[in-house]
């Protein structure tokens, strides 16, 4: 989140007001990509553990 406050804040500056949006899809996307993809990856890690407590 800090990079892309960083991008956006830069791109503010330099660049027109237009310029911001990859930024903002990107850190929008990263978030939620980011969030299913650690939940998957625990859902498959503990898979195997079912049958281990039983």
């Amino acid at each position: 989140m800090q990079k892309s406050g960083l991008g956006n804040a830069l791109t503010t500056v330099h660049f027109s007001p237009p310029a911001v949006v990859p930024s903002a899809i990107f850190s929008v996307w990263h978030n939620v990509s980011g969030a299913k993809r650690a939940d998957k990856i625990k859902r498959n890690s503990m898979v195997g553990q079912e049958s281990i407590k039983q």
